[in-house]
C-alpha cells in the first residue's frame, strides 16, 4: 500500500496544457470587460459633474435675480445693486462668459489639474453653480452660457481622450428656456464617440 502512494506522479503535459488553455480563454473574456468597466467608472465623473452644473444653473435661473457685486454679469452700476433684474435680463451664471476647466484635454485615461479661476466672473460663476474644480479631473469641462430671458441657454460639454491618439469621448448637455411656460428645461446628456 505504501508503494502505491510513493510511485504517484504529477500532472501530465496534456492536463497542464488544458489548464493553461482554460486560463487563457477566461483572461481573453475577462480583461476587455474589466477595461470597459474601468472606463465606465471614469465616465461616471462626467455624469455627476454635469448634473451638478445643470442643477446649479437651473436653481440660479429660477430664483429671483438681483443686481449685486457677487453677480458681475448683471452690470457694475452701484446704484442698481440690490434691485431685482427684469425677467428679460435674466441670465444663467456667468452671463455671456464661457468657462473651461483647462486648455488641454486629458489623454490616455489620466487626470489633469484644472486651471485656477483668474477673474471675478469665473469665481462667481462656479460659486453660483455650486461646483469647485480643485481636484484633478478625467474630463475637460466647458460651460457656455448665452442669451437673456427666454433666449437664455447653456451648453455643458465634457471631453476626454481615453486613447492617447483618437477621437474624443464627448458628452454634451443643453439647458434652455421654454418660451411658453418660461420654465428651465435640461436635456439629457448625449454621448458621442463613447470610449472612442
Amino acid at each position: 500500500m505504501l508503494r502505491k502512494f510513493t510511485n504517484r506522479k504529477g500532472f501530465t503535459l496534456v492536463e497542464l496544457m488544458i489548464v493553461v488553455a482554460i486560463i487563457g480563454i477566461l483572461a481573453a473574456i475577462a480583461i476587455p470587460a474589466f477595461l470597459r468597466s474601468v472606463k465606465k467608472s471614469k465616465t461616471a465623473e462626467s455624469e455627476q459633474t454635469m448634473k451638478k452644473i445643470a442643477d446649479g444653473a437651473k436653481t440660479y435661473f429660477m430664483t429671483e435675480q438681483k443686481s449685486e457685486p457677487a453677480q458681475p454679469w448683471h452690470g457694475t452700476n452701484v446704484a442698481t445693486y440690490g434691485y431685482p433684474v427684469e425677467w428679460d435680463s435674466y441670465q444663467f451664471p456667468g452671463g455671456q462668459v464661457e468657462y473651461q476647466t483647462s486648455t488641454t484635454i486629458p489623454t490616455g485615461g489620466s487626470k489633469t489639474n484644472p486651471e485656477v479661476c483668474a477673474t471675478a466672473v469665473c469665481t462667481a460663476t462656479l460659486n453660483k453653480l455650486g461646483v469647485d474644480f480643485r481636484d484633478p479631473l478625467y474630463f475637460q469641462y466647458t460651460y457656455t452660457p448665452l442669451g437673456f430671458g427666454t433666449t437664455a441657454s447653456v451648453t455643458i460639454t465634457a471631453i476626454a481622450d481615453f486613447k492617447v491618439a483618437g477621437t474624443s469621448h464627448t458628452v454634451q448637455q443643453g439647458i434652455n428656456i421654454d418660451t411658453v411656460s418660461q420654465e428651465v428645461q435640461v436635456t439629457p446628456p448625449f454621448t458621442s464617440n463613447e470610449f472612442e
